[in-house]
């Protein structure tokens, strides 16, 4: 009887030591920073993670996914979907970025920017994050928090910002109204069917017609923004 208390003890230290394995098992590795600490994006892509990790349905998708899930590319693939809940505003400044970004990319990684697929977007997160660096530490900080913004949109299941049709086809007539009928052509197939166009077709629309769209007055802007967000994952 007198060894009781010791043989508890005992029991309770291999528990409390059980827990803590556990925990450590299932605790994500740290994310190594692809930036040097010279680079302008080293410091944004901290804080971008730190973001991602504080969010309590983020760290759950982590923990559920397979083992060793890079949280970066989880990110932008989660983010990938979560585009369409994003306001206005957001999609508008998001854009202006994409217009900045796709001048250091290749036509594949670039074509990617006018298709809502996750698969690709995760194949292409490298590459993305590589041209990031020619942009000012400001802009690298923008779409860090926009890709954040679009992965807790996605995750907390934000409503889906009103879309309204006729002010979309309105805005798309007068855009269209810019260019040649055969780039007419393009543009249209680009917008109805993103997926099974080519790279070129893709990365023109980014290059050229994203550019148009920037100068727009403002809801025309919008809903040109929303538009091309729905049309490449399907309307909600």
């Amino acid at each position: 009887m007198k060894k009781q208390p010791l043989i508890v003890v005992l029991v309770l230290v291999a528990l409390i030591g059980a827990f803590i394995l556990v925990r450590q098992a299932n605790k994500p590795k740290p994310v190594a920073n692809p930036f040097s600490r010279e680079s302008p994006a080293h410091l944004p892509f901290e804080d971008f993670v730190k973001t991602l990790t504080a969010i309590p349905n983020f760290e759950r998708k982590l923990q559920a996914a397979a083992r060793n899930t890079d949280p970066t590319t989880l990110g932008f693939e989660i983010a990938q979907n979560g585009l369409k809940r994003l306001s206005d505003a957001q999609l508008d400044r998001r854009m202006e970025l994409i217009v900045k970004l796709v001048e250091y990319l290749d036509v594949a990684t670039c074509a990617s920017l006018s298709r809502a697929d996750p698969a690709l977007a995760k194949a292409l997160a490298p590459k993305l994050l590589r041209a990031l660096e020619n942009m000012t530490a400001s802009d690298i900080r923008a779409f860090f928090d926009l890709t954040a913004q679009a992965v807790e949109a996605e995750l907390n299941r934000t409503p889906f910002p009103a879309y309204v049709q006729s002010r979309s086809e309105r805005a798309l007539r007068i855009l269209v109204g810019k260019f040649s009928a055969e780039e007419q052509a393009v543009l249209k197939r680009v917008i109805g069917y993103p997926s099974m166009s080519s790279h070129e077709s893709g990365c023109w629309v980014v290059k050229t017609v994203f550019a148009e769209i920037m100068d727009l007055p403002v809801s025309e802007r919008h809903a040109l923004s929303r538009m091309f967000v729905l049309s490449a994952e399907g309307a909600p």
